[in-house]
């Protein structure tokens, strides 16, 4: 016959048992935002948790959207603490502005801090040259 003992039995306890409750909310909160940022949505073109888009370089990137081709409202905007200068461009001769086969930064005047690229509507020779010169997937939606 088994006797049963009064001794005490030890348990670990966590680190989770002596947390606040702010704390542990903090902690919970921590984690599904963690287990949120690798789920993606659609398809991705590298392994999981690459950011989504399309990489423009791809020729079945090229077959998928190259249908998308509308006359664009483009404006570059340039500016600083003491100046400001806009443009507008075609679709074509932004994708020239932008010289993707050249490595070199696209031409801007010595006093410009900030350079804003506005565009009006979606086309895919814009969209490439765009994600191609400043090395960034597209992601349409």
């Amino acid at each position: 016959m088994l006797s049963r003992t009064n001794a005490s039995v030890t348990h670990p306890t966590s680190a989770w048992a002596h947390l606040l409750p702010k704390e542990k909310f903090k902690a919970a909160v921590r984690r599904i935002i963690s287990i949120r940022r690798g789920i993606t949505f659609g398809t991705t073109n590298g392994p999981a948790g690459d950011e989504p888009g399309v990489d423009p370089r791809r020729s079945s990137a090229e077959a998928s959207y190259g249908h998308l081709n509308v006359p664009c409202e483009i404006e570059i905007i340039d500016y600083s603490a003491i100046r400001f200068a806009s443009k507008k461009y075609t679709n074509e001769e932004f994708v020239n502005l932008m010289n993707v086969e050249s490595s070199e930064p696209v031409p801007r005047p010595p006093w410009v801090k900030v350079r804003w690229i506005n565009i009006g509507g979606i086309s895919w020779d814009v969209l490439k040259a765009l994600a191609i010169k400043y090395s960034a997937s597209v992601s349409i939606l």
